[in-house]
């Protein structure tokens, strides 16, 4: 290798450990702001904006500037980003070592028992040091070095599968289906601006910029001066009734949430519709549900077993669409590849072998977790088919969430079905295993793969081939594992996991890890009240698509239904009014006037990144208290 390709790739892997760090420094040691977990994430596209600045200065001095160099660092940066997110990596450290910082309580004691030594590390002082730092900071490699490169390479086999997974769905989507993958548009307009761009659209991206600027602004003085005016970030409008059964409408948020407004611009109005109208439907079931008499929780995430209906009939939708081009890409493995293979993000015998061999390798894992094999096959199948919807989902609508999947849901269908006796295995190990794998359902790792399919879209317009952007989407995923992991060791053994940001997700696998030590003494039976749920959930969706399959003018569409069951609560009415503002511009003005305002949306939604993400993100890693006051969140 030449040294300028040693010093190429030398120095795209320290922006690597670059933006981790950053990620690191402003989500944990500070816990001011998500920047990892928002889409895309706010690293990347300073580092975007930056060597896009630094290429317009060279090209002025005669120098060129390669759009392809930047956009394929942008898609290794993203993945380096995002991974080591609060929803992402504090999940997957979380269940490793919730049962061990439990290691006092009695009830524990069966779970540890049954902990394997090549998954989590013992519980002693060193790692009671995790959670609650020691003076030196060291930390004791011989307690987590096992673990870690396990884990390491699990997780990198599962984005793997999932990438090649998406490969395969590449020309279905993309060549046939056309979808338009919103998100993209965000790197593509920084990587295109200019100053040849037409006024009027150079105003309107302005206006929008400056809209999220300035109420975000007012945002950020409050947390300095709390007697500023400030629009905050949202009202529970259910609280205004407070009596029964009115009451079970809280929470109804009404959020603050301008990128996914600005987002939603690009959106189809019946996603739109569907998405908001569906979750109003579904506050006042509950609302019925408790005049009936019914004892109903009232949370946001009160339908998930409805959105894992439609989730999973969605990923069979998807399935049946890109049969003849998945069987003809079988074909072409088994046989003889064809010229146009080349490009493909991977060969199609690369691609159906890492589909194949993927998952078994990763079930062989589960298996030694105690998992047995149906158990372990069973999980991995719908974690991978939420996975792949969620990508569907944000290459079609373009929803700015890391969050829009049913979570917890890709374990909760197995107990809701089987009950807890049928998947404990010899003597309860399958229910430990499943703990440890708690933090894949809840957290957003396996949904990260998204950004894979976005960079096949990014590639297809930037002029980089699909192979290079699936090389940069693993070694940017690589890369974030490795510096991320490492850097936040590093933090929770100088300060404590217990004291810095990812407070709350620990918390939730300690609970998950309470309630599997509950259930080796009482399993649980299953629940065919939760079953009909998703069921229904299913029904729904596959009537939304029946309909729209007889009748064009079908208003409803079952991605709007999924996405709204699943993660409704935030994203209602940004939506609800994103489809009044389009409908209104669409009525009056036509298709022409709708193209005149998307660099307007957009530029509300990039203010949201650029302006609020670097800003907030750059003072984040201050420390002062005012900054750790207010905490910003994407999704």
């Amino acid at each position: 290798m030449s040294a300028s390709r040693v010093l190429k790739w030398g120095w795209l892997l320290a922006l690597c450990v670059g933006v981790s760090a950053w990620v690191v420094q402003a989500e944990y040691r500070h816990a001011s702001i998500q920047i990892g977990s928002s889409l895309p994430a706010v690293p990347a596209l300073a580092a975007l904006l930056a060597l896009a600045a630094a290429a317009r200065v060279l090209r002025r001095r005669r120098h060129e500037g390669s759009v392809r160099g930047i956009a394929a660092v942008y898609l290794t940066l993203v993945m380096a980003a995002a991974v080591p997110t609060t929803p992402s990596l504090v999940y997957l450290f979380g269940q490793i070592t919730a049962a061990q910082s439990q290691a006092d309580r009695a009830a524990m004691a069966p779970v540890l028992a049954m902990l394997p030594a090549h998954m989590a590390p013992a519980p002693g002082p060193d790692l009671r040091a995790f959670f609650d730092g020691s003076p030196s900071g060291a930390i004791p490699w011989h307690l987590w070095a096992v673990p870690l490169v396990g884990w390491g390479l699990f997780l990198v086999t599962m984005l793997a599968t999932l990438g090649a997974a998406l490969a395969l769905f590449r020309r279905s989507w993309m060549d046939h289906e056309r979808l338009t993958y919103p998100m993209v548009q965000i790197p593509l307009r920084i990587l295109s601006a200019s100053g040849n761009d037409p006024a009027n659209v150079r105003t309107l991206f302005w206006l929008g910029f400056g809209f999220t600027a300035t109420l975000d602004g007012m945002n950020m003085l409050r947390a300095f001066s709390p007697t500023v005016p400030a629009i905050g970030t949202g009202w529970d409008i259910g609280l205004w009734f407070p009596d029964r059964p009115w009451s079970a409408l809280a929470p109804l948020w009404v959020s603050y949430r301008p990128e996914i407004f600005g987002l939603a611009y690009l959106m189809p109005r019946d996603v739109l519709l569907t998405a908001w109208l569906s979750y109003v439907a579904l506050r006042l079931s509950t609302v019925v549900r408790v005049a009936l008499g019914s004892q109903v929780p009232s949370t946001p995430y009160d339908y998930q077993e409805l959105g894992m209906g439609a989730f999973l009939l969605i990923f069979a939708i998807l399935i049946i669409r890109a049969y003849p081009d998945l069987r003809a890409s079988l074909r072409r493995a088994i046989r003889s590849p064809r010229a146009d293979d080349e490009a493909e993000p991977m060969s199609p015998r690369w691609a159906w072998a890492t589909v194949i061999v993927g998952p078994i390798l990763m079930a062989v894992w589960l298996r030694s977790a105690g998992l047995p094999w149906w158990v372990a096959s069973a999980h991995l199948g719908l974690l991978m088919a939420v996975a792949i919807v969620y990508a569907r989902i944000r290459c079609e609508a373009g929803t700015p969430s890391v969050y829009l999947f049913p979570f917890w849901q890709q374990q909760s269908l197995l107990t809701n079905l089987f009950g807890t006796h049928a998947l404990a295995g010899v003597g309860g190990r399958g229910l430990v295993g499943l703990a440890l794998m708690g933090g894949l359902s809840r957290g957003v790792f396996p949904e990260l793969s998204a950004y894979a399919a976005e960079g096949m879209s990014l590639a297809d317009k930037t002029g980089i081939s699909q192979r290079a952007a699936m090389r940069r989407y693993l070694i940017g995923a690589t890369a974030g594992l490795i510096a991320g992991g490492l850097l936040y060791l590093s933090v929770c053994y100088s300060r404590g996991a217990d004291n810095i940001g990812g407070g709350y997700q620990l918390a939730v696998m300690r609970r998950q890890f309470e309630t599997t030590a509950s259930q080796l003494g009482a399993p649980a039976l299953p629940k065919p009240d939760l079953v009909f749920q998703t069921f229904l959930g299913g029904l729904i969706a596959l009537s939304m698509n029946w309909a729209r399959a007889r009748a064009l003018w079908f208003p409803l569409h079952p991605v709007g239904f999924a996405m709204t069951s699943a993660y409704g609560f935030h994203l209602w009415f940004p939506f609800f009014v994103a489809w009044i503002v389009k409908g209104l511009i669409l009525r009056f003005g036509g298709h022409a006037a709708y193209s005149r305002f998307v660099p307007l949306f957009l530029g509300i939604a990039m203010g949201r990144y650029l302006f609020t993400g670097i800003v907030w993100g750059l003072l984040g890693m201050t420390g002062h208290p005012a900054v750790q006051s207010y905490h910003i969140h994407f999704s």
